[in-house]
């Protein structure tokens, strides 16, 4: 007998008070800016693989050491500090005659790691390193050293992308744009840029961080590398 009363009761409860007023349904218009920032890179970081093969497991890893001291040595006679380099990833695997099923003995393989602040001297580099003995690269990062600068810049031309598009959006249909409501900033997993690699496409705004040309990357053409932020804007609608 006590359950009708007990379901008004949180009927009204739930209830908003009399008089109070609820707030209006906004319209809103969401939209994504994306910007790149386009920077000579000025740092570069080299990876070297050295490999050696011998009959006995000791000596195949003595054999890959003395590689990559020999390595190291050269490179360090280029001017570049102990710091900058590195030895990394040693690898051993047996070497199988597969048609016979013997074991013809060991392979060897060591990385070396080189952080290059001075990017003039990237083709000294990978030509001491392969006379050095280097039997292979594992690739060339380049970057640059003001990345925070730059990523500053990027969003608040995405920011700028993603308000003008909003705009442009709104007029067309007869509307404008009011306060932003929310922004979200799409944070994207950290890429190497590949010397040589291939651009992005379908970005919003662009920029040239580049010093003019005479100014830097005369010995080697490094080209550029894109600096890239999205950001998601959702605008009210009037």
């Amino acid at each position: 007998m006590k359950r009708p009363a007990l379901i008004i009761w949180l009927l009204c409860s739930l209830s908003p008070p009399a008089g109070a007023e609820q707030e209006p349904d906004l319209r809103t218009i969401s939209v994504t800016g994306d910007a790149d920032v386009l920077v000579v890179p000025d740092e570069a970081v080299l990876r070297f693989s050295v490999q050696a093969m011998d009959g006995d497991l000791d000596d195949a890893l003595d054999e890959v050491d003395s590689r990559a001291g020999k390595v190291l040595h050269a490179i360090e006679e280029a001017g570049i500090a102990p710091k900058q380099l590195q030895t990394d990833r040693v690898q051993v695997w047996p070497d199988y005659d597969w048609r016979s099923g013997k074991n013809r003995g060991y392979r060897a393989s060591r990385d070396v790691v080189v952080t290059l602040e001075d990017v003039k001297k990237l083709e000294e580099i990978l030509r001491r390193a392969f006379d050095a003995g280097a039997t292979g690269m594992g690739g060339v990062t380049l970057r640059t050293s003001e990345l925070r600068k730059h990523k500053d810049r990027a969003r608040l031309l995405a920011v700028r992308a993603a308000q003008e598009k909003a705009l442009a959006l709104a007029s067309a249909l007869g509307a404008g744009i009011g306060r932003p409501q929310r922004i979200v900033e799409e944070v994207q997993p950290a890429q190497p840029w590949w010397w040589g690699g291939s651009g992005r496409v379908a970005t919003n705004a662009v920029e040239n961080a580049s010093p003019g040309p005479g100014q830097s990357g005369e010995t080697t053409a490094l080209g550029e590398i894109r600096i890239n932020a999205k950001v998601t804007v959702c605008f009210e609608l009037r």
